[in-house]
């Protein structure tokens, strides 16, 4: 003993860790190594004048008891205050959060316990009951501790252990994560299973999820081509059966004979009072999305459907400026329109070009750039500046063309324009085959690009795939006053023989349409109303009985989500009675 006549025992205290488990005995359940020299001398200085751990934490985080909360202010504490929480949560723990619990378990330091905090879902299966709860939690704890790139990095890294799993265990709160979610989606889809996979994305990508819905155009060839392209765009891949799609349209041109030309609905709509947002390249393959997009801002919105100018490209293309400036609309920016999506469309960008990326990681930035511009279409009519809002598109634009990777034997002496899908005719001796004459050019109507066009890097456009062609008016107006919906039947009766399924759905607000889409049913169902409130449902297709779940619309608007009923089939009372 350095102290051998002491009368008491005496220890002596080499550092401040130590002096403060002498002071607090609940600093027995820390380790030294979770934190530094300065750490514990400065945690000294502050239990010396508070007495014990637990007066100093309920001054600086209000609570022991509800720590989690505290989470929310993560990114304005200094790298004092984020110690002193994990600190805090070693001492107290965070009972209603399982996130938290699990990243403290596992640090041993301030900047691990962050790591623990993402990494904390890996350690749970997919299936597990709670998955859904628990990837809530951490996705809001993420974003709350500011989405370091480091440690998104570093999850992205070893998400990927999860093999055909990953994308269970993503988010789309990071470019980074969403990029991977690409990346999956190349690699995994047609082992998942693009029911699953969309299943999966509803609840990590719910943007991704919305692009994928269905739009009901009300014409067959339209409603399964645009499901078709919009999913082998995500997944990065062109299907031989769709490839053949293309082909037969590429001679029959339907499009000609289903839509009209957009210059021949500009009268009906209506232009003093409008502001018009013309978003160059932007085809009908967004419109599900933009219906979402508009839901969720309350904004109802409704789509013409036309065909544009050949060749696809803007000079051809812009007759529509001057018959909205004629009526008194007001064009915004201007009328040289909205090119950020023509523009990405393009030339990809930063982390994007068909040369060193071939993931379609760049769909994200095009959903940002259709968001952003509903939302600033909302806060004009909102305000009432204007009575509604008119997005509209010199033409649309093809991916899968560019996968497809096809020139055909043809060459020009400029080596043909916009990347090889439409050239002078001045320039081939002969017609080309799947070509279309028009405006002095010859434009392709498949996927080929004439010989020494320049590869595009993205997407492309100027040919008469119906991806190119297609475009949309779309008029949005404010609506206040929620359409109140409710499901009249929760429980019905079916035969399976009769094909008798019958619901009802009751709208507050008189409506002149509805429709409604129903869980394991694939067709979209009309509704029968003879005052516009009370709409009948028949369902020829349900033949299971079973919880069904009823998605509402009205004109491709989504009103309601997530009614259920009940089904259950009669002949099997039938059978007993007999």
């Amino acid at each position: 003993s350095s102290y051998p006549f002491s009368l008491y025992t005496i220890k002596e205290l080499s550092n401040s860790f130590e002096v403060l488990c002498s002071m607090d005995v609940s600093t027995g359940q820390l380790r030294e190594e979770y934190g530094t020299e300065q750490d514990w001398d400065f945690a000294l200085s502050e239990i010396s004048q508070y007495g014990s751990w637990m007066k100093y934490i309920v001054d600086v985080f209000g609570t022991t008891t509800n720590l989690e909360i505290a989470v929310g202010s993560w990114t304005s504490f200094d790298s004092r205050k984020k110690w002193l929480y994990f600190i805090a949560l070693k001492l107290y723990g965070a009972k209603s959060s399982w996130c938290l619990s699990e990243a403290t378990n596992i640090a041993d330091s301030s900047a691990l316990f962050i790591r623990g905090v993402f990494r904390s879902l890996l350690h749970l299966s997919q299936d597990d009951k709670d998955f859904c709860k628990h990837y809530d939690e951490r996705k809001n704890i993420i974003r709350s501790l500011g989405n370091p790139d480091s440690e998104v990095a570093d999850y992205c890294a070893m998400v990927k252990s999860k093999g055909e799993y990953t994308l269970y265990y993503l988010t789309d709160a990071s470019k980074s994560e969403q990029n991977l979610i690409f990346e999956n989606l190349a690699t995994y889809s047609e082992k998942i299973g693009r029911s699953k996979v969309i299943k999966i994305l509803e609840h990590v990508y719910p943007a991704l999820y919305a692009y994928l819905q269905p739009y009901r155009f009300k014409i067959s060839l339209l409603d399964s081509y645009f499901q078709e392209y919009k999913y082998q765009k995500v997944v990065n891949r062109v299907f031989p059966d769709f490839l053949q799609i293309v082909d037969e349209q590429a001679e029959k041109r339907e499009f000609n004979l289903l839509l009209p030309a957009r210059s021949a609905k500009l009268d009906a709509i209506e232009k003093n009072g409008t502001v018009v947002y013309f978003i160059d390249a932007m085809g009908v393959e967004y419109l599900s999305y933009i219906m979402d997009q508009c839901r969720l801002r309350r904004l109802m919105a409704y789509a013409t459907l036309c065909h544009c100018e050949l060749p696809s490209i803007t000079s051809f293309n812009k007759e529509f400026v001057d018959a909205f400036i004629e009526g008194g609309a007001v064009f915004v920016p201007d009328k040289n329109g909205i090119k950020s999506l023509d523009d990405l469309k393009h030339h990809g960008e930063e982390e994007f070009d068909f040369t060193n990326n071939k993931l379609p990681t760049y769909i994200s930035s095009e959903l940002d750039i259709i968001s952003k511009t509903i939302e600033k279409i909302a806060t004009k009519l909102m305000k009432g500046t204007y009575k509604r809002a008119v997005i509209i598109s010199d033409h649309g634009a093809s991916r899968l063309s560019v996968l497809s990777k096809k020139e055909n034997k043809w060459g020009s002496e400029s080596n043909a324009e916009h990347s090889g899908r439409c050239c002078l005719i001045s320039e081939i001796d002969e017609k080309p085959s799947c070509a279309i004459e028009e405006n002095g050019y010859w434009v392709l109507a498949n996927y080929d690009r004439f010989k020494g066009g320049r590869k595009a890097n993205v997407e492309v456009h100027g040919g008469a795939t119906l991806e190119e062609v297609v475009v949309p008016i779309i008029e949005i107006v404010y609506s206040p006053e929620e359409i109140e919906i409710q499901l009249l039947d929760k429980n019905i009766k079916f035969s399976r023989r009769k094909k008798d399924a019958v619901i009802r759905v009751f709208s507050k607000t008189t409506l002149d349409d509805l429709s409604v889409r129903i869980s394991g049913l694939s067709d979209e169902y009309e509704g029968e109303s003879s005052d516009g409130q009370t709409f009948t449902i028949a369902l020829p297709e349900l033949r299971k009985a079973g919880t069904y779940t009823v998605d509402v619309y009205y004109n491709n608007n989504p009103l309601k989500s997530g009614l259920k009923f009940t089904a259950e089939n009669s002949d099997f009372s039938e059978r007993k009675l007999l």
